[in-house]
């Protein structure tokens, strides 16, 4: 059965700068209630100050650090700069060193060389504040599979009650495009999705998201249109506007708050935690609650193995009655997917969310040939679902 194709499940007014001063009260209200501080920083942000070796960039980060944890604030820091400190570190060795475009071995080989070099340099600094860092290096099947997503979990909120700093990427050095996160905009959300109470902030070599030269200072609702003015990475890195933006959409729906920024000086912090016009903000005065941890997993995973359409009745009884998915109310399916899978749940066109399923994609097929009275059983409990 074909999959149809889908836009997005947004589709809000025209792109224009929120009125920033209107939301504020409500966002300084919210940061006064963050537990978790998730501090990306990107490869173009990081480069310069690896390069520099008397850069005080990870100097003031530690300040903020201590700052975050004498608040009651848990810091983690997501940081790229593996492979970039990997070829300064070839250039310096070999003199005939040319740069180029690099191959899968080659970026994996510089990680390698650079990972380690990366952390001392970390740790160097936070000595100085008495602050031990942790290094964590993920793959994709550390989110992907909810055991091995939990023992992570488990690890960082252990390094946190030792009052230790994870500093985590992606496992560059053995990482195929296969077992990949994909990029450190996205690793940073999955690592903010673990937790509840989380501010993602993203450093960056911008302000903020530019529109016709204009920074929109707040934004609570992703639209098509937002993407259309985004931007791919910059020379060196991997990510890109575009990907903050989708990151933005989960931590929006996750209840979370995000804020893209420049990372000339970690200090910047500090006005964010005010909840100051700087960068662009991603925060919606509309989540009273915090998502369960259970469905904050299911928003932020990327793993999905099938699809299912349903009719107008299981449609209704999903958003209106907040009731579990029956077998009743399913139209086809598209997909190979065993019980206990994540797949993707359509009504027509639309994408209205993603669950744990109970059955294959063999059982269903023969529930849906036969008509049974197994019909009525559940397909994805309500607790096992979550809707976009």
């Amino acid at each position: 059965m074909g999959k149809k194709k889908c836009g997005r499940n947004y589709s809000f007014s025209n792109v224009k700068n929120m009125n920033f001063s209107e939301i504020q009260p409500l966002l300084q209200e919210s940061l006064k209630k963050i537990k978790h501080v998730v501090i990306k920083i990107g490869t173009n942000s990081i480069t310069p100050h690896i390069e520099n070796q008397n850069s005080i960039f990870f100097h003031e980060l530690a300040d903020v650090v201590l700052f975050l944890q004498k608040s009651g604030i848990n810091p983690i820091i997501v940081s790229s700069g593996a492979v970039g400190l990997g070829k300064e570190l070839l250039k310096r060795e070999k003199k005939d060193y040319v740069q180029k475009k690099i191959t899968l071995v080659e970026k994996q080989a510089l990680a390698s060389l650079g990972q380690s070099l990366l952390i001392d340099i970390y740790r160097d600094a936070f000595e100085r504040k008495n602050i031990p860092i942790a290094q964590i290096l993920v793959s994709k099947s550390d989110f992907q599979n909810r055991k091995h997503y939990q023992n992570l979990k488990y690890t960082i909120e252990q390094l946190i009650n030792w009052k230790s700093v994870p500093v985590i990427n992606e496992n560059d050095a053995v990482a195929t495009e296969e077992l990949k996160v994909g990029d450190n905009d996205t690793l940073s959300e999955l690592i903010a999705g673990m937790h509840p109470y989380t501010f993602l902030i993203m450093l960056t070599t911008v302000d903020g998201f530019i529109i016709e030269n204009k920074k929109i200072d707040f934004i609570d609702k992703i639209s098509d249109k937002y993407f259309k003015h985004a931007q791919g990475p910059n020379e060196g890195g991997i990510g890109g506007m575009k990907t903050k933006l989708k990151s933005a959409e989960k931590i929006l729906l996750s209840g979370h708050i995000m804020n893209i920024c420049s990372g000339k000086s970690p200090k910047i912090i500090y006005d964010l935690l005010k909840g100051e016009p700087k960068g662009t903000w991603f925060f919606t005065s509309l989540q009273k609650n915090e998502v369960a941890a259970k469905k904050r997993w299911l928003l932020h995973n990327r793993h999905i193995t099938g699809s299912l359409y349903i009719d107008k009745g299981a449609k209704e009884a999903l958003i209106s009655k907040n009731a579990s998915l029956l077998i009743v109310g399913i139209e086809k399916y598209d997909g190979v997917f065993n019980k206990g899978d994540i797949i993707e749940i359509f009504y027509k066109d639309k994408k209205l969310g993603k669950g744990i399923i109970s059955y294959s994609n063999k059982e269903l097929e023969d529930f849906l040939i036969s008509k049974k009275e197994e019909r009525g059983l559940e397909v994805i409990h309500r607790d096992n679902l979550i809707l976009l």
